[in-house]
């Protein structure tokens, strides 16, 4: 069974490294596991965990990123900072489709057979009285 977190990795590395503004930062240094000696500054797709994230009728999963940001500047923060906001810029807000299609393909990828239904009425009743709405 594949990683749930693999299909929406490839959606993050591709939102960072098509943002311009973050590019003419880093240029196209961003890794998941960066090669020995590479030039700072560079942006790192670090650690993930994966948690179980199950509601009512749908099963799922959250996903913790962690990204990391290099720098040898010198003069204090503001290459990280500068770097950093480009990052949640790019992420912040996001088209939702991009990581729908994430999971999609990792439903496909694990065997998944047809749509997911939404929930019925009284599903989403359910769910409105459990967590709000």
């Amino acid at each position: 069974m594949a990683s749930p977190d693999l299909e929406l990795q490839g959606v993050i590395v591709a939102r960072l490294k098509g943002r311009p503004a973050l590019t003419a930062l880093v240029g196209q240094r961003i890794y998941d596991r960066p090669p020995t000696n590479a030039p700072f500054p560079y942006v790192e797709y670090g650690e993930s965990d994966v948690k179980p994230a199950d509601v009512g009728c749908l099963t799922s999963d959250a996903v913790y990123v962690t990204i990391h940001v290099w720098s040898q500047y010198s003069g204090g923060f503001k290459e990280l900072k500068d770097i950093m906001y480009e990052i949640v810029k790019a992420l912040d807000r996001a088209p939702l489709t991009e990581f729908i299609l994430a999971a999609h393909g990792w439903s496909e990828a694990n065997g998944a057979k047809k749509e997911i239904e939404p929930p019925s009425e009284d599903e989403l009743d359910d769910l409105i009285k459990k967590y709000g709405g």
